[in-house]
């Protein structure tokens, strides 16, 4: 290899005292021994298009994708794409173009031997395996290295795909009024006593990595309340015994632990990471800030509308973190009253102190595409969109509806589609966990699925290096 590079050089020194014959012999050319990529991007790339009906031969088409960003870390010496070309493309015919810093000649070293040839931005090249690139500078005296690769994903981002996970134990499996929350790492059902007497209501988790090994809880009687508890992400809250309880970090499925019994809560409504939403009899809409052990409730305004009106049927919350401004979210909760045929929709945004008022969504008759009033109905938050989850009278969810508008419209959402065997006949309840997974649970098959778009998968690699080597 140390031969072959030496006639390398010696080729380039040749070429440029050559040059330099040509020229005025009074001029005097000085060379730089610097030498580093700049610059790398991609020309034409082919993909398989399908097959031409007369041959049945791959169909071939070429596409531009110089604007590609490609990373260049000059202490690691190498050259990747964050972005993956998308699937079906050929990284074994591929042009690219690359600059190096003054001027240097670039030579490509083949793929299964130590031979080193000038790089031509016109001839392609066969990433399949990372390449090597030598830059040599112009005087001939150094040269670096670069790893080049090309990466192309394996997956169909757009793809949604479900997996089904092992079942729900045989106890949990006839749960009335089955909900499904995510917390921290953990997945948590809660649900009525299936016992004659129905008085005992549960709590069940398991870690989301392992669904498998689902631990009760908590057992609370018929004398102590149960509304829906409420998710911020981190923490799950419990309406008990009118008080509020956490389940602690929900790191590791611990125990509830109260942390106000003090105030007489109706339900639970939703939840920041700062604070926490509920109803009060006689006071409407209060909030109080999460991570006290005596919380202090306030009460909360509505935008010239009746707080009577908030929903009590089949209620559910959501929590949107807002691109533009940091620590500040948007509160959606929806739901319904007796004798309703869709689900009204509130709204707030929680900007730090900021005590600004829930908002009534309008319900026009000419808006078609408003949420059935189901009556165990969930929400969640799916990269950036609100996807709603439920079911009439035990009977099976006929779709997942998508938001892209806050809850103003709803629509069935055909990407999503429900698991073909799917098999229920009860109550089903679903959740989004922190790494992007749409879970849901059958109460009475047991069923378990675990579904996420591909690209929602995918690890971002390290993106920011120095552009430069260090002199």
């Amino acid at each position: 290899m140390y031969k072959k590079i030496i006639s390398f050089v010696m080729a380039l020194a040749s070429l440029l005292t050559y040059t330099s014959c040509m020229d005025n012999e009074n001029i005097e050319y000085v060379y730089d021994d610097d030498s580093a990529i700049t610059a790398f991007t991609l020309g034409n790339v082919q993909f398989i298009a399908g097959k031409k009906k007369l041959t049945g031969a791959d169909s071939i088409v070429s596409r531009d994708y110089s604007s590609y960003k490609f990373q260049i870390d000059q202490l690691g010496g190498r050259i990747y794409n964050v972005d993956s070309l998308p699937l079906g493309a050929m990284a074994s015919k591929v042009l690219c173009s690359v600059s190096a810093i003054n001027a240097g000649v670039v030579g490509l070293k083949g793929i299964d031997n130590d031979t080193v040839k000038y790089f031509s931005k016109t001839d392609t090249i066969d990433f399949t395996k990372p390449r090597t690139l030598i830059v040599y500078s112009n005087s001939g005296l150094g040269f670096r290295r670069y790893s080049v690769e090309v990466n192309v994903h394996k997956q169909d981002g757009n793809a949604f795909v479900w997996q089904q996970m092992p079942a729900l134990p045989e106890e949990m499996r006839n749960l009335k009024g089955l909900k499904l929350y995510s917390a921290g790492t953990h997945l948590y059902v809660t649900g009525n006593s299936a016992a004659a007497t129905a008085t005992d209501n549960l709590i069940y988790s398991a870690p989301a990595a392992n669904p498998t090994a689902w631990t009760r809880q908590t057992t609370y009687t018929a004398t102590e309340a149960w509304p829906d508890p409420v998710s911020n992400g981190s923490n799950l809250y419990i309406l008990y015994k009118k008080g509020v309880s956490t389940m602690g970090s929900a790191t590791n499925g611990a125990a509830p632990t109260d942390i106000d019994n003090t105030t007489a809560l109706t339900r639970l409504v939703g939840a920041t990471p700062s604070r926490l939403y509920a109803n009060i009899e006689g006071r409407g809409l209060v909030s109080a800030a999460t991570g006290a052990t005596a919380m202090e409730w306030s009460d909360e305004s509505t935008d010239g509308d009746d707080v009577a009106l908030f929903p009590t049927l089949g209620t559910a919350c959501v929590t949107l973190p807002l691109a533009t401004n940091k620590d500040t979210y948007q509160l959606i909760a929806v739901g319904h009253n007796s004798g309703d045929k869709h689900s009204s929709v509130w709204s707030k945004i929680e900007d730090g102190n900021s005590r600004q008022a829930w908002m009534l969504y309008p319900e026009e008759d000419y808006n078609h595409m408003r949420l059935p009033a189901y009556d165990n109905l969930q929400l969640g938050a799916y990269n950036g969109n609100m996807i709603a989850l439920g079911n009439y009278n035990n009977k099976a969810p006929e779709a997942i509806y998508r938001s892209v508008d806050k809850g103003l419209t709803w629509q069935k959402d055909t990407l999503m589609a429900l698991p073909k065997d799917l098999n229920t006949n009860g109550t089903v309840a679903f959740t989004v966990d922190s790494n992007n997974f749409i879970w849901i649970v059958c109460g009475d098959t047991g069923q378990v699925w675990r579904g996420r778009h591909n690209f929602l998968g995918w690890a971002r690699p390290q993106e920011i290096f120095e552009t430069k080597p260090k002199k």
